[in-house]
């Protein structure tokens, strides 16, 4: 059985702030060609590969992509999960080629609400998630077993939140564009504490 008039995807990846974000946009030509080489592409079970060697495997209705489905790029880039009218639409799984690994809800091709991003060298993040980026309340936590929780803004540390080294030295207190800003109070390893005003990162 073949199908002419499906989905092409395109992913486009921008360097924002200061880590890597991923920004998906689903594009819809009508002249998108290839083979339904296993099942049935136009309602039920089957396996599509375009001309651009893009394969999905999964649920079709009314000749597109819809239910639960896996989409593998040349690249190496895959998404797995909930489809709906040729769009990731649900709960869904994106790896990038390089490694990195979000997941969380998607609605129209886009990624929204709690998301968890998952680093190539171990590194996460978990929480709320906006326009490409940690938006809200939310978990990272490092390599070196570095974790901070709290909120986020535009993808850096931004309003109050906690630091927690793997030393035992925490901060607690006001973040502004990603370093300390405001009140806050920090525990050293030996002891120490100090608790005051920061400003742009140091004590102030």
């Amino acid at each position: 059985m073949g199908c002419n008039t499906h989905s092409q995807v395109v992913l486009i990846i921008k360097p924002e702030t200061l880590i890597f974000l991923v920004l998906i946009v689903f594009l819809l030509p009508a002249n998108s060609m290839g083979e339904c080489v296993e099942g049935d592409c136009i309602n039920g079970q089957g396996t599509f590969v375009d001309t651009h060697g893009e394969k999905y495997e999964g649920a079709w209705k009314g000749g597109k992509k819809h239910g639960h489905g896996t989409l593998t790029l040349p690249s190496g880039e895959q998404y797995e999960g909930e489809w709906k009218d040729g769009h990731p639409d649900g709960q869904g799984t994106l790896t990038l080629s390089s490694g990195e690994q979000y997941e969380g809800k998607w609605k129209d091709g886009e990624l929204f609400g709690k998301v968890t991003k998952t680093y190539p060298d171990g590194r996460k993040y978990e929480g709320e998630w906006k326009d490409g980026h940690p938006d809200g309340q939310g978990t990272k936590t490092y390599l070196n077993g570095t974790q901070y929780v709290g909120g986020w803004k535009d993808g850096v540390k931004h309003g109050q939140g906690t630091i927690t080294y793997p030393d035992g030295t925490k901060y607690v207190g006001g973040w502004k564009d990603g370093v300390k800003h405001g009140q806050g109070t920090s525990t050293y390893s030996d002891g120490a504490i100090y608790e005051g005003a920061w400003k742009n990162g140091v004590r102030h």
